[in-house]
C-alpha cells in the first residue's frame, strides 16, 4: 500500500479558534431496546454495581441520574429502562426476554468471556438473526442480538 506524506504550509495569520455558541447535543447511546416506550422491569436490592457492570460497562446504556430516587434507571437510543428495587421479586407470568440490540456484538460477547458471564448462543432460523441469551444480575434475561447502523 502506498503512503503520501505532505508537509503543511505555515499559517499567514494568527489563528484563534472560536468558542462554538450552539448548545451541546450528546450523542445517544448506541444500544436500542426492541420496545416503543420505557420499559419497566424488577431487581433486587444490592446489585446496583453489578448492574452498572453489565448495563453501562458492557452494553453500552447510559445511566439516568437525575430521576435517582425512582430506581435504577439507563437510557437507550429509544427508550428508558427503569428498574423497580424490591426485596422479594414479583412473579413473572412469562419468561420473554429483554430485545437489545448493539452494534458491538463480537466485542460484547469477548467481554462476557472475560468476566465470566453465562450466555448461551440462540441461533435465528433467518441470516444475521443470531442472538446472545444471557440473565442480568437480577435475573431478568436478555436477548441481545448485532444491530447494523445506517447513517
Amino acid at each position: 500500500m502506498l503512503s503520501f506524506c505532505m508537509e503543511l504550509d505555515e499559517p499567514t495569520q494568527p489563528f484563534l479558534p472560536v468558542k462554538d455558541r450552539r448548545p451541546h447535543v450528546p450523542e445517544k447511546p448506541l444500544v436500542r431496546v426492541v420496545a416503543i416506550e420505557d420499559v419497566h422491569l424488577s431487581c433486587t436490592p444490592g446489585v446496583e454495581k453489578e448492574m452498572n457492570r453489565l448495563y453501562v460497562g458492557l452494553l453500552k446504556f447510559e445511566r439516568v441520574t437525575e430521576q435517582a430516587s425512582a430506581g435504577i434507571i439507563y437510557r437507550a437510543e429509544n427508550v428508558l429502562l427503569r428498574f423497580e428495587v424490591y426485596e422479594d421479586l414479583p412473579v413473572r407470568d412469562d419468561l420473554r426476554p429483554l430485545l437489545l440490540e448493539i452494534p458491538h456484538l463480537n466485542e460484547f460477547v469477548h467481554s462476557l468471556d472475560e468476566n465470566a458471564i453465562v450466555y448461551e448462543w440462540q441461533k435465528g432460523i433467518i441470516a444475521g438473526t443470531d442472538a446472545v441469551m444471557l440473565r442480568d444480575p437480577s435475573g431478568n434475561w436478555l436477548g441481545v442480538t448485532l444491530r447494523a447502523i445506517v447513517r
